[in-house]
């Protein structure tokens, strides 16, 4: 799952999945004290932690 806050980082965990979050949008904080498997800058980033080419 793909979010920009702790919500959705709890979302992801709560149906047992992968969180990643994006450097930028909602968060009040540091994204990456958020627990996220990975932060990423830009969507180009996303495959490539999905493991498709």
């Amino acid at each position: 799952m793909v979010g920009d806050n702790r919500q959705d980082v709890e979302a992801a965990r709560a149906a047992g999945l992968r969180a990643i979050v994006v450097s930028y949008g909602y968060s009040h904080g540091p994204v990456a004290e958020l627990g996220a498997d990975a932060v990423i800058d830009v969507f180009a980033e996303l495959p490539a932690l999905c493991g498709v080419r």
